[in-house]
């Protein structure tokens, strides 16, 4: 009986000592790697100081061939996608499904492969320029099972009027030089949604709407949307969120700035974005 608890006892200390090491090594890991893409960023960033604004470009940086039609927006994208990795989320699955609204050039769909190379990937994107880099990329890049809906996203189907920046700020507007096709996302769910991810300028509560009118909120287990308050325009976060909460979905709301405007000193034509994370707790 000494004998088996003493040997019991060796065991734990071993244990101990193995969880030990193992956080040890996994510090070193995580520290590993934020260097790494520290040194990517100095790399893209040298690399792309010198291209001018609004032109097409490619890039190597993390085994993706990257062809981009904006190297100072594309750079900050990338910080905020690959380094601070916004569109983050947890899947069990192998395969997780994910709708990607707004997908612009493709950098979001890029990190969902590279965080789930095998995931199934609906992306939507209107803009024509930004469409042709889409594909390029997806094409480059040999991703498989990604399909791209040449539409924007509303609460509505049809047309509508778009302002194009070149970047991945093109937005719905009605004064708007350029039309684009326009659908309804409840179009597109009717079984799980692991992730919904929206940058789509605006068109968020829209959105919200049309997929709460229809009753496609069940379907989806996670999501993260850019929300845009645009000057001049009456803000509209509580509606978005009155309705995350109707749904059964537990939010987080975070900024992409180190600190929040202070003061409450916010006008009319402050503008601002803000990250609205919420996960289906009714799953």
């Amino acid at each position: 009986m000494e004998i088996t608890l003493i040997k019991k006892a060796g065991i734990r200390q071993k244990n101990k000592k193995m969880n030990i090491v193992i956080k040890f090594l996994r510090k070193w890991a995580k520290l590993i790697d934020r260097v790494y893409m520290l040194l990517i960023i100095a790399r893209l960033r040298l690399f792309l100081k010198n291209k001018p604004r609004f032109s097409l470009s490619h890039v190597r940086v993390l085994g993706y061939n990257i062809f981009l039609n904006d190297p100072r927006s594309f750079y900050f994208e990338f910080i905020h996608i690959f380094k601070n990795e916004i569109y983050g989320f947890h899947s069990e699955k192998e395969r997780p499904y994910i709708i990607d609204g707004g997908g612009f050039i493709g950098a979001s769909c890029l990190y969902f492969k590279k965080k789930y190379p095998k995931a199934n990937i609906l992306v939507f994107e209107p803009d024509n320029n930004a469409l042709f880099i889409l594909r390029k990329n997806i094409e480059a890049n040999k991703l498989d099972n990604v399909t791209v809906v040449e539409m924007g996203l509303f609460d509505k189907e049809g047309e509508i009027s778009f302002l194009p920046d070149n970047t991945d700020g093109g937005k719905i507007d009605t004064g708007g030089m350029h039309k684009i096709k326009v659908t309804r996302l409840s179009n597109y769910i009717n079984s799980e949604i692991d992730f919904l991810k929206l940058n789509i300028e605006g068109a968020e509560l829209n959105v919200f709407e049309d997929l709460d009118q229809n009753d496609k909120f069940k379907y989806i287990r996670g999501l993260c949307i850019e929300y845009h308050s645009f000057k001049r325009q009456k803000q509209n976060l509580d509606k978005i969120l009155s309705i995350l909460t109707k749904n059964n979905f537990r939010y987080y709301i975070s900024n992409f700035e180190n600190s929040p405007k202070g003061n409450f000193k916010s006008d009319e034509n402050t503008q601002f974005y803000l990250l609205v994370y919420a996960k289906n707790i009714a799953v």
